[in-house]
């Protein structure tokens, strides 16, 4: 904990790696009244006070080792999820989930075809999938990412 303290003084725009033990998905680990904590969050505590009840400390830095409070946020879990996605570490849809059984030009036919009035069985025995993706492409609750333009339709 002492070192801690005198780690997070420092000064610094740089990543303050946690030179220690980390757990599984590789956040550092400090012990804390006989119990195993992330040191990012106990070094933004020591900073700015108590972590309000269901939030979490966020790394701007993308760096789970980093415990440098200036590189710190408090944010819900989609506030976590928005950041991840927005600095492109995750993969939320389109043709690069390794999940997609479509590709995105498949899917912006598949909405020219919907958008001129092909029925949802048609379209789908054409693709070879099923009715319930066609109708969750229609809905936007599937590939919502990808607008029919104009030239398009």
């Amino acid at each position: 904990m002492d070192y801690l303290k005198q780690l997070i003084s420092v000064n610094s725009d740089q990543c303050l790696e946690w030179p220690y033990s980390t757990n599984d998905s590789g956040y550092g680990l400090v012990w804390l009244n006989g119990m195993a904590r992330k040191a990012h969050r106990v070094s933004w505590s020591l900073v700015n006070g108590e972590i309000p009840k269901g939030m979490m400390v966020c790394h701007k830095c993308d760096n789970r080792i980093c415990v440098n409070p200036n590189h710190l946020f408090i944010g819900t879990a989609k506030d976590n999820a928005v950041d991840s996605f927005n600095k492109g570490r995750q993969v939320r849809g389109g043709e690069l989930n390794g999940r997609a059984k479509l590709m995105n030009y498949q899917v912006i036919e598949i909405k020219r075809l919907l958008a001129a009035g092909e029925r949802i069985c048609n379209i789908s025995r054409k693709f070879n999938i099923p009715d319930a993706t066609i109708d969750n492409i229609k809905s936007g609750r599937a590939w919502g990412n990808l607008a029919l333009n104009k030239e398009q339709s």
